[in-house]
Parts: structure tokens; C-alpha cells; sequence
């Protein structure tokens, strides 16, 4: 039988602020817009697991309340009770993978500033797994909210490397994915790094005006490097976030574009490039997107051919 912390680490992977990782061309993130979902009830789940505490029903718990925190759908206060309660679980059973799901999900979703510890937690964990990038922009960010100085000093005994200006820490790590590329013709490391880094910005730094820029370059970053439940998610972030930011069109546009040309999923790329039409009309890429909907599944060769009829 599998261990069911490794089964709950399979199943919400794409939530943590971990390595991105190369996915199979079978991987449809927009399956969750075009495939009925299961209603999740996280009360059914908890009740299972004070019913009968251990790692399996723990993990269910946790997934469910981390699905539903995600839902735009779910109001922010019932978001934190539940990722509180979840928090609860896991730290009982000291399980770092959910600790570090939850508080992830719990700076998404509910923000910083509802309880700043939640960054300084997730950078401790983090750091734990030798995450130290990631950790020291938390807590860059962490020690410009509203905590006290001795919970400054915390912090900034914890920071393996001081950042003087956070937008030049940033641009530093994005300039090293061109050094020695490994594969997809960048440096798979520092690539990673700088998404993580990216991902801990925008959770601490939520209003800062970089915020939906380094989510918009995260996500392409994570496209290039195969990722694409990671790349999605950055760009949902972003959409859903910031709708009004000028990268959010062109976020929706790359989502059916992936879906199409990296995932071979040609129905699910309709639902995006379709929606993108209903937002954005007037938008530069409109045309664009109009000849993709009509071309869809057709071969190179065959839009080429019918790009010369219509020339003669």
C-alpha cells in the first residue's frame, strides 16, 4: 500500500512552492473548466478524520480545504477558518508538506497581512528544505508588515542572504536563467530559483505594482520549463488577482496556447481563446485569436495552403 502523506505530497504538488518540474503532454489543467467537478465538502472530511485521525483521512482533510480555499467562490473568511483548522491537522502530526501547502495557500488566497506569521512560518519551512532564495524574499517581505521588532529580529537572524533591493534581487535571479543552460535552453536551476522567488514575492508583496509583472515572467518562465500545471497557476494567480493589470489578456491568451500547441487539447484551448474574445474584443492579439479558433487541429501545412489561396 502507498504511504498517504506520499499520496496527498502526488496530489497537491502543483500547490507548493516547489521545484517545476517537466510534465507529460497528457497533463490538461483545464480540466477543471470542462469536466464536471465532484463537489468537495471539507466538513464530510474533517468529521472523517476526528472520527478517525491518522495520515489518510489527514490528507483528504487537507486537499479539500485547500481545494476550496482556492475557489475564487469561497469567501475569504470562511477560507481562513478552514486553512486554520487545516494548519491545526497538520501541525498535530508535524507533516511539513502540509504545513507548507496550506500556508502557501493560506498568503494566496487570504493575504499577508490577516496574519503576517503565516510568511515567517512557510520561510522556516522553506528553509528547512534548503529553499533559501525563496526564504529570504518572504522574509525581506515579512519584515516590512506590520510586526513588532522583536519578530523583526526573527526574521533577520533567519535570512541567509541580506536583499538591499528587492527588484534588483529579482532581476539578478531572472538574468542567471541564461547562464550555462542545462536544457529548453536555460538553466533549469536557476530558473526554478527565480520562479520560487517570484511565488514568495507576490505572496508577502501582494500590492506591491511589480507584483503582477514577476507573476506574468514566473509563468512564462515555468512554461519553458515544461511546466505547465506551475505555469497555469501563475497565470491564474494573475487573472484572477489583478484582472485589470496589462499582462492579464496576454496571461488568458498563453493558457489556451498551451493548451493547444504543448498539451494537444484542442477543445480546451477553444474555452480560453473563446473567453479571451469575450474579455478582451479590442485587444492587439483579438485577430489573432479569431484565426486560431478558426484553425484549430489543422497542420501547419494545411494553414499555410489556405493562406496562399486566399493570396491568389
Amino acid at each position: 500500500m502507498k504511504n498517504p502523506i506520499n499520496l496527498f505530497i502526488l496530489c497537491i504538488s502543483v500547490l507548493l512552492l516547489v521545484q517545476c518540474k517537466p510534465e507529460s503532454g497528457t497533463v490538461d489543467p483545464n480540466a477543471a473548466k470542462t469536466i464536471p467537478s465532484k463537489v468537495i465538502n471539507p466538513q464530510e472530511s474533517k468529521a472523517a478524520y476526528d472520527a478517525n485521525p491518522n495520515a489518510s483521512t489527514a490528507s483528504k482533510y487537507v486537499t479539500d480545504v485547500i481545494k476550496t480555499a482556492l475557489n475564487k467562490d469561497t469567501p475569504v473568511k470562511e477560507k481562513k477558518v478552514l486553512l486554520e483548522s487545516g494548519l491545526d491537522v497538520a501541525n498535530t502530526l508535524k507533516e511539513t508538506s502540509m504545513q507548507a501547502s496550506l500556508l502557501n495557500t493560506y498568503l494566496k488566497t487570504v493575504g499577508p497581512n490577516a496574519d503576517p506569521n503565516k510568511a515567517l512560518a512557510l520561510a522556516k519551512v522553506l528553509k528547512s528544505a534548503n529553499k533559501n532564495g525563496a526564504a529570504d524574499v518572504l522574509l525581506y517581505g515579512y519584515n516590512r508588515l506590520d510586526v513588532t521588532p522583536e519578530q523583526k529580529n526573527e526574521a533577520s537572524a533567519l535570512i541567509s542572504s541580506p536583499i538591499d533591493d528587492i527588484q534588483a534581487y529579482i532581476t539578478n535571479l531572472r538574468n542567471k536563467i541564461s547562464e550555462n543552460p542545462t536544457r529548453y535552453s536555460l538553466n533549469e536551476e536557476n530558473a526554478r530559483d527565480y520562479v520560487d522567488a517570484c511565488e514568495a514575492y507576490a505572496m508577502v508583496m501582494p500590492d506591491n505594482p511589480e507584483t503582477p509583472t514577476h507573476l506574468f515572467n514566473a509563468g512564462e518562465v515555468a512554461k519553458s520549463l515544461k511546466s505547465f500545471n506551475k505555469s497555469f497557476a501563475l497565470f491564474d494567480w494573475l487573472i484572477d488577482k489583478y484582472p485589470t493589470h496589462a499582462k492579464a489578456p496576454t496571461a488568458l491568451f498563453l493558457k489556451g496556447f498551451i493548451l493547444e500547441n504543448e498539451l494537444n487539447n484542442d477543445n480546451g484551448a477553444k474555452v480560453f481563446y473563446e473567453e479571451f474574445l469575450k474579455k478582451y474584443p479590442s485587444h492587439d492579439l483579438a485577430d489573432d485569436v479569431e484565426f486560431l479558433i478558426g484553425n484549430l487541429g489543422k497542420s501547419n501545412e494545411e494553414i499555410l495552403k489556405m493562406i496562399e489561396s486566399k493570396q491568389q
